[in-house]
């Protein structure tokens, strides 16, 4: 049986013609951009074609596209464990100490996680006796060095490097007039009112300093503790002053002339004026007398015709005022033709009360020969 064969030859065009068939694959192309944390990267690429010779002998030629992406690059935060916090119990950085809960204003660690000292103003309890920080060694305060309270108004020491008048234990007010807030001299009876204990609060006699004196009244003077007024009987034993000879001796004690400022205020006056226990100073020795009421320091604000029959106070009697304008009050009913029109600028009017009664019956202006009222008694009071 005879087989027939190709020649050789003939195959190689075949061959050839398979293998131009075949085209050469492009290059591939890649292109990358990248910009900073925030810029997106794209990648762009083409394979080359693949082909392929089917069963019958065409052939088939395919283009894959590589895949193209765009996005933002992720940023990743490192995280760290808890932040140092005073009370946890661990000794952080700039922690001297830290006992947990055991941390106190009284412990050996304070709240701040610092060591307890002197200074810190935390009572270490039983180290310190006190602790006011920078005031330490201050007068009213702690002791420098904690171990327990330094002078101060009411230790029972006069401190006289303090400018302590009085501080004497237990509290005698009466005796020595002493403030026991500031353990100075009262200067007047509304000073001693503010800062003495309810149960000190008596009506009586006391020593008072009014401002700019050199030295303390130690008698005479009587204090209203309900009102917080001072009384003060001057009696010169027979020779008349004026309103302004009045004034003139009451301010050398650091005092005024006196006037009413309210119908309280005049009620307790008439009280201390015909009390028999309280004595004035000044030579004269009359201590039972209404008429230490007689002359008042209420002048007319201008001279002349001024709100005749009017109640003498100062909201039915302005053109009348009181030193420094301020309130006055002598009654609430007004006299008949009072007051008169001749009266004189810091002239008193002559004032007659009613003891019992604890009101006024009458006043009148008159000029005597420009000097008004003129008495050997009167009253004192502080200064407003």
């Amino acid at each position: 049986m005879r087989t027939s064969q190709l020649p050789v030859l003939a195959l190689a065009p075949l061959s050839l013609l398979s293998l131009a068939a075949c085209p050469t694959p492009p290059a591939t192309t890649d292109l990358s951009t990248s910009e900073g944390d925030d810029a997106s990267s794209s990648t762009v690429g083409t394979t080359a074609a693949e082909t392929s010779t089917t069963g019958d002998g065409s052939t088939t030629a395919g283009t894959t596209a590589a895949p193209t992406s765009t996005g933002a690059s992720e940023t990743t935060t490192a995280t760290t464990g808890p932040a140092d916090t005073c009370g946890d119990g661990v000794l952080d950085d700039g922690e001297a100490c830290d006992d947990g809960p055991g941390n106190s204003e009284t412990g050996a660690c304070t709240p701040e996680c610092q060591a307890a000292t002197c200074g810190d103003g935390y009572v270490w309890s039983g180290q310190e006796l006190c602790d006011d920080g920078p005031d330490n060694g201050e007068y009213g305060y702690c002791l420098a060095d904690c171990s327990g309270p330094g002078p101060r108004c009411g230790d029972g020491v006069l401190d006289a490097d303090y400018d302590e008048q009085c501080d004497l234990l237990p509290l005698n007010p009466q005796k020595d007039g002493c403030n026991p807030k500031s353990c100075t001299i009262a200067q007047s009876c509304a000073e001693l009112a503010a800062s003495l204990p309810e149960e000190l609060k008596i009506s009586g006699a006391y020593p008072i300093w009014p401002d700019g004196q050199d030295a303390a009244l130690g008698q005479g003077v009587w204090c209203d503790m309900e009102g917080g007024w001072t009384f003060l009987k001057y009696d010169t034993g027979g020779g008349v002053h004026p309103a302004s000879e009045a004034e003139a001796l009451c301010d050398a004690l650091g005092l005024t002339l006196f006037w009413p400022q309210t119908q309280a205020h005049l009620q307790a006056a008439i009280g201390v004026a015909v009390n028999p226990e309280i004595l004035p100073i000044g030579g004269g020795d009359t201590a039972d007398d209404i008429g230490y009421l007689g002359m008042l320091a209420i002048y007319p604000a201008t001279p002349g015709e001024s709100c005749v029959g009017a109640p003498l106070n100062a909201a039915d009697c302005p053109e009348w005022e009181a030193p420094g304008e301020r309130e006055y009050f002598v009654g609430d009913v007004g006299q008949m033709g009072q007051p008169a029109i001749n009266n004189c600028a810091g002239c008193s009017m002559e004032y007659i009360f009613d003891a019992d009664a604890q009101q006024i019956v009458n006043y009148f202006a008159f000029l005597n020969n420009g000097i008004g009222a003129t008495r050997s008694n009167w009253l004192c009071r502080a200064r407003p």
